[in-house]
């Protein structure tokens, strides 16, 4: 029997971080980071010029959240925000399929990072995609020239399924994508042992 995915946000913590809902309160702290340029450069987004563009940001993802397309948190690190953590591209049905998936997303800012500070946030979100939302498939996926991005999905257990070449073009050049899965039933495996 399939369970129904329940695709509601709520606060997360691990041993050193609160992972909690995106809130526009948390614009001041998250344009701190969304303005280095060292962060984005394998993200999606140009840096941010303003804290209006990171308040403007961050309402779009509440939308997602309430649209229940995508979950999004803040991850809070000795009392600061460092970062964000996202299940993006919800999918529970297409049609006559089911499919249950998602996609994790996240960045720390550069000074906070080569702590397993992602690692430990994309942890929190594997369990919760799986025992919380009751999702079957979670994927992931880093740029192959992102050695910080690398670091984290490779101690995480996911199982890579390919390479997709020039997966995206940003900076001048082209990037390929590494891409990873892992199944529900791959994860209970996992933790059992």
């Amino acid at each position: 029997m399939i369970n129904s995915p329940i695709i509601e946000i709520m606060p997360l913590e691990t041993e050193r971080l609160k992972l909690e809902p995106i809130s526009v309160h948390h614009s001041k702290e998250l344009y701190t980071w969304m303005k280095d340029p060292l962060l984005s450069e394998y993200l999606t987004w140009p840096p941010h010029t303003s804290e209006n563009q990171t308040k403007a940001v961050i309402e779009s993802l509440i939308d997602q959240i309430n649209k229940k397309l995508a979950l999004h948190w803040s991850v809070k690190f000795e009392s600061r925000i460092v970062g964000l953590v996202s299940l993006i591209d919800i999918r529970t049905t297409q049609l006559l399929w089911t499919l249950n998936r998602a996609e994790i997303a996240y960045w720390i800012a550069p000074m906070f990072q080569k702590r397993g500070l992602a690692t430990e946030a994309c942890a929190a979100l594997i369990e919760f995609a799986f025992n919380q939302c009751y999702l079957h498939k979670l994927k992931i996926a880093y740029s192959s020239n992102n050695l910080a991005s690398a670091a984290v999905v490779t101690k995480l257990p996911f199982l890579q399924i390919g390479e997709e070449r020039d997966a995206f073009y940003k900076n001048g050049q082209w990037h390929n994508l590494i891409h990873f899965e892992i199944l529900k039933a791959d994860y209970k495996d996992n933790t059992s042992n």
